[in-house]
Parts: structure tokens; C-alpha cells; sequence
């Protein structure tokens, strides 16, 4: 696998190109706490200038979730759920938006999930970069019955970063996920008619962790299928706070740029106070 390396990049340092950062706002649970916490840490620790952080809320969130991102400077693109592509949240309604945003004279974009919290500068890689998921949320077999019925080939096989379960090459962490420019538009069109395909799978529609698997399979597919380059990203671009032991692309003698946080609901599941 290819590696990635990001500049750690200097507070003020003129970058050769232009990026921006984008952040899905939802309503439920946390979620909106889970989004300011991503622009602050985008805007204090990722050198990200606030209007190059790009929002994307629907029209019928309250005026009340959307405020503290306009009043930090951030661009918000507000779109009515009927107006906007067709498909569930997370990471396939957050690319869909991102493909239809006005997004100037960026060359690509770092799409930062719920959860995630950056701690070093970004910058700007030359490729399509993301992280091989540390544990799978698809069975082996689950795999390969949906690659066969999409009629795209499998990819080669690699260890999982942050457990000894196996992964194909497309299989990535949707934490943190760079595309550039170019890519957009054939990446948000083929991963949506990935997810309506695996969506209708009995297996997968019914499945506990049924959003996470729409979200692994469709874009391994969409990748898959469209052969686009991966810059892998290490443990060291994204921690899972969460891990059970140390994973094995982490290289100690280099800083952590993100980290994936544990849900707030399970924290307070583990958390156990003294008498």
C-alpha cells in the first residue's frame, strides 16, 4: 500500500494549493456537538481558515444548530431534503452535497465525519487518501456476495490496522477522507448507486450496524469500480481513541493529526463513578 506523507505545515504558510473541509451537520443525539467540536479543532489545531470550512445542513434544521458556524466564519450550505440527492445521512448524503457545493477554486476537499477531532495542520495530498478501516463492519463472505452481484472485481486483501481481521483495499474508515477536485462528481454519482444496490440486500438492511456497512460497502465498491488511486492514510492521520491495542501502521516518533473519538453514549456506558 501506498503511504501518504503530510507536512506538518506552519501557522500562516502559504500552500501550494487549496482545500477545503467539509462537515455534515445532522440533528440526532450528539451529532451537533460532535460537528462544532470537528470545526474547532479544524480551525485551532488544522490551520483551517473558518471560510474554508464548508457546512452542509438541511433546510429544516433550526436556526439554532447552524448559528455558531455562522458566526464563526464558516460557509454554510443549506439544502432542502427534497432538492437534495436522494440518499440516507452519513457518508453518502455528505459526499452528494459536497459534489453540488460551491466550492471556488478548491483543488479538493478533507471530508471530516462526526466523531473526529484534528490535532496537527492539514495539507494537501496529491491523491484520493484515506485510512483501511481498523476493524471490518462486513463479513469476509458478506463481501464477496455483494462485489459478485455488482459484478465488480474483488480487491487484494490486507490486514486490518487495529485488529487481525482482514479488509479489501477499498475498505476504508469514512472518518477522515480526502478527494480531490477531479474525482468528485464520479465518486458521488457511482457511490450513490452503489448504496441504493446495497441497501436492498436483506442482509445488510437488517443488519444492527446497518448504516456503517451501507457506508464501508459503497464506497469500496465505487473505488473498486472506478480504479481510483489510494494514498493510505496511518494511524498516526487518524487514532481510534477506542483501540484495544496499538495499531500497527502507529509510529510513535510522529504526531497524531486526528483522532476518532469513542460515541459519547458508550463513554457514559463505561464510565463508572466512585461511591
Amino acid at each position: 500500500m501506498e503511504v501518504e506523507e503530510f507536512s506538518a505545515g506552519k501557522p500562516g504558510a502559504v500552500r501550494s494549493g487549496r482545500f477545503v473541509a467539509s462537515v455534515l451537520l445532522e440533528p440526532g443525539g450528539d451529532a451537533p456537538f460532535e460537528a462544532e467540536l470537528a470545526v474547532r479543532s479544524l480551525i485551532r489545531n488544522g490551520e483551517v481558515a473558518a471560510d474554508d470550512i464548508v457546512i452542509h445542513a438541511s433546510s429544516d434544521l433550526g436556526t439554532a444548530l447552524t448559528a455558531p458556524f455562522v458566526r464563526a466564519g464558516c460557509t454554510v450550505n443549506i439544502v432542502g431534503r427534497e432538492a437534495g440527492p436522494h440518499v440516507d445521512g452519513g457518508f453518502v448524503r455528505h459526499l452528494a452535497l459536497l459534489a453540488r457545493a460551491d466550492l471556488g477554486d478548491a483543488l479538493g476537499a478533507w471530508l471530516c465525519s462526526p466523531g473526529v477531532a484534528v490535532t496537527a495542520a492539514l495539507s494537501q495530498p496529491s491523491h484520493f487518501s484515506g485510512k483501511l478501516v481498523g476493524r471490518s463492519a462486513v463479513s469476509p463472505e458478506l463481501f464477496e456476495r455483494v462485489f459478485r452481484e455488482a459484478v465488480v472485481a474483488l480487491p487484494t486483501r490486507a490486514p486490518c490496522d487495529e485488529s487481525a481481521e482482514w479488509a479489501v483495499l477499498t475498505q476504508l474508515d469514512t472518518g477522515l477522507v480526502y478527494i480531490p477536485r477531479t474525482l468528485l462528481a464520479e465518486l458521488d454519482i457511482v457511490c450513490r448507486r452503489f448504496a441504493a444496490l446495497v441497501r436492498a440486500i436483506p442482509a445488510v438492511a437488517t443488519a444492527e450496524d446497518s448504516d456503517r456497512q451501507i457506508e464501508e460497502l459503497s464506497l469500496a465498491l465505487a473505488l473498486a469500480a472506478s480504479g481510483t488511486p489510494i494514498a493510505y492514510l496511518t494511524a498516526n492521520d487518524l487514532f481510534a481513541l477506542d483501540n484495544r491495542s496499538w495499531p500497527h501502521s502507529y509510529d510513535a516518533r510522529k504526531r497524531v493529526r486526528a483522532v476518532r473519538r469513542l460515541q459519547l453514549d458508550r463513554i457514559r456506558a463505561r464510565l463508572v463513578l466512585p461511591a
